[in-house]
C-alpha cells in the first residue's frame, strides 16, 4: 500500500487530476461490463424460461381439462391389422411413418421422424377419441422446428 501511495505523491499534480478523471470514467464502464451487462441477460434468459414454462404449462392443463372430459368407453373395432388403419390414418393427416410394427400386446409400435409436434399431438389425440389407447409416448425435438415421435397404440377392446 505505501508503494502505491508513493506513487501517487511521485506523479505530479496535473498527472494525478487526469488518472483521477480516468478513473471516474472507467470506474462506472467497469462495473457497466462486468456486472450490469451479465446480470441484464441473466434475468432475461431467466424470464424467457419463466415464459416458456408458463406457456407450456398452459398447454398441459388444456390438454389435460380436454382428456379428463372425454368419454373413456369409445372402443374402436378394426376389420384386419391395427397398423393399417394407424397408416391410413397417418397418411390422411399427411404424417409419414417411419416405423409401423406390430406390438407383442397386440398393439402398434409407431415412429414419426419428422413432423409438427402440434400435427403430431392432435392426431394421437384423435386416434384417442376414435377408441384407442396411448400407451406410451416420447416426444423429441428434431431439425427445422420439427419433432420426432414414437409411441405405442392399443385397441381399449382385448
Amino acid at each position: 500500500m505505501s508503494a502505491a501511495i508513493d506513487w501517487w505523491r511521485g506523479r505530479s499534480r496535473r498527472e494525478q487530476w487526469m488518472l483521477g478523471i480516468l478513473a471516474a470514467i472507467a470506474l462506472p464502464v467497469l462495473v457497466w461490463l462486468l456486472v450490469v451487462r451479465p446480470l441484464d441477460a441473466a434475468h432475461r434468459d431467466a424470464l424467457d424460461d419463466y415464459r416458456m414454462a408458463l406457456d407450456r404449462n398452459g398447454r398441459i392443463s388444456a390438454l389435460a381439462a380436454a382428456r379428463a372430459g372425454a368419454p373413456e368407453g369409445k372402443t374402436l373395432i378394426v376389420d384386419g391389422p391395427l397398423s393399417v388403419y394407424v397408416a391410413d390414418s397417418a397418411a390422411q393427416r399427411g404424417l409419414d411413418l417411419s416405423r409401423n410394427l406390430d406390438a407383442p400386446s397386440g398393439g402398434v409400435e409407431i415412429a414419426v421422424d419428422q413432423a409438427r409436434p402440434e400435427a403430431a399431438l392432435a392426431w394421437l389425440g384423435q386416434l384417442e377419441q376414435d377408441g384407442l389407447s396411448v400407451s406410451s409416448v416420447s416426444l423429441s425435438p428434431g431439425p427445422d422446428g420439427g419433432a420426432t415421435l414414437t409411441a405405442t397404440l392399443e385397441s381399449r377392446a382385448r
